[in-house]
């Protein structure tokens, strides 16, 4: 065990010299006591995790590469069909599942009519992340964006659409939820001009960087972009009617609020969870959740702090709200079954890590992909339970972001048949 740690870790348990200043022997304390304290949780969450796999409960990730031939398409949809039917046995809850429409939304995603590579060259400049970011930055960014969209296809092949009373089909709305100044929406609105894009966000710098980028690519293509407008509003305020919602590292709860709310209009949803730490309040970052009448807890309070993507989060209590799902945890009735809250909430703490390194091998991140698997999985089940078709994967290449985690399901009433 010894080798395995690092010199600032072993020195905790040197010998006390005369040398040392008092004030010197209570950090060495206080930082055993820490050590000794963070061992435990982790001998804990392991424990936690063991209960799910006892309870034949287990992250199933769909493949992110291009099913090149049939055969692979095949493999690819039965094992699809398994995960979703293996899930639903092994609810305690009742899950109407549908894995026949699982294994289609899976083939469709990692077909070639799904998979077309962004033309970053036929995009207005202000849109192409290479032209404001880093080299480095702007390639792992554009791999992201290029996920997401592939998802998204994906759900609009199969999505069907609301109807007016004439019987006409009217246009699905993609909601950009917390999309700060919109690298995502931006690129929707343009690729899929047969849709309305709403950008959706809180912080009022990244609303006027929204609606500044908006206002000059109007100017500069004669009033284009009918299809894409910017909203300032919290989550909590939102009462539009949408067909998909989307975000992309949507802080902790901010992903199961945006899933709770395509919930209440069976929207598809696609998201890419980020902070899940956060999901432990009152240890770090705490914030005043609003409840369904308005109300928040007693129990919460409002801060700021900075979480392990490197945004800075910050609440305040907020107005009187009009529609907003009250979470609780775990999201899944499946997860009750095994974890208490308290249990689920010390595992999420770990589902995170810092990611200063990028290094994907190291063992903090070994440990904090496999508690965040279980995470997401959760959420998955929760959608599933809520009558959804769902499917969970990974961005593709895997070291585009540490949060690399996708989940899209689309609900069952609204399941269309590829043409």
């Amino acid at each position: 065990m010894l080798s395995e740690w690092s010199w600032s870790q072993r020195s905790l348990w040197l010998p006390i010299t005369e040398e040392q200043t008092e004030q010197q022997y209570i950090d060495r304390t206080k930082r055993r006591a820490h050590f000794r304290a963070e061992n435990k949780e982790l001998k804990r969450q392991d424990q936690y995790v063991q209960k799910l796999r006892d309870a034949q409960i287990e992250p199933v990730y769909i493949t992110n590469q291009l099913a090149e031939a049939d055969g692979t398409a095949a493999t690819i949809a039965a094992a699809a069909t398994t995960s979703h039917t293996a899930a639903a046995e092994s609810s305690t809850a009742t899950v109407d599942t549908v894995p026949r429409q699982c294994a289609a939304l899976t083939r469709s995603f990692t077909s070639r009519q799904c998979r077309v590579p962004i033309d970053w060259s036929a995009l207005p400049s202000s849109l192409v992340p290479a032209t404001h970011m880093p080299a480095a930055r702007a390639a792992r960014k554009q791999h992201q964006l290029q996920n997401m969209i592939d998802a998204l296809r994906a759900l609009l092949q199969h999505l069907e659409l609301r109807r007016t009373t004439a019987n006409s089909p009217v246009r699905p709305v993609v909601v950009d939820f917390c999309c700060g100044s919109g690298h995502l929406g931006f690129p929707v609105a343009f690729l899929f001009p047969e849709c309305d894009v709403i950008l959706l966000e809180h912080n009022a710098s990244a609303v006027a960087r929204a609606k500044q980028r908006l206002s000059s690519l109007r100017a500069d293509t004669g009033g284009a972009w009918s299809n894409l407008r910017v909203v300032h509003a919290g989550l909590q305020h939102f009462d539009e009617p949408f067909d998909i919602g989307i975000g992309v590292h949507a802080c902790g709860w901010l992903s199961d609020i945006i899933q709770a709310k395509c919930f209440q209009q069976q929207a598809a949803f696609l998201l890419a969870p980020c902070c899940i730490g956060k999901l432990r309040l009152g240890e770090g970052l705490q914030i005043s959740l609003p409840l369904e009448n308005g109300s928040t807890p007693s129990h919460v309070t409002a801060a700021s702090a900075r979480c392990t993507c490197g945004k800075q989060a910050t609440a305040s209590s907020p107005p009187p709200v009009r529609s907003c799902p009250l979470l609780h945890y775990p999201r899944s009735a499946l997860y009750s079954s095994v974890l208490t809250l308290d249990q689920y909430l010390l595992l999420a703490s770990k589902a995170d890590y810092s990611d200063s390194s990028w290094d994907f091998s190291s063992a903090a991140a070994t440990k904090g992909h496999a508690y965040k698997a279980f995470c997401e999985w959760d959420r998955c089940c929760a959608a599933r339970e809520a009558g959804y078709v769902t499917a969970l994967t990974k961005m593709n290449p895997p070291d585009c972001t540490p949060k690399n985690d996708v989940i899209f399901g689309i609900h069952k009433a609204r399941w269309k048949e590829q043409a």
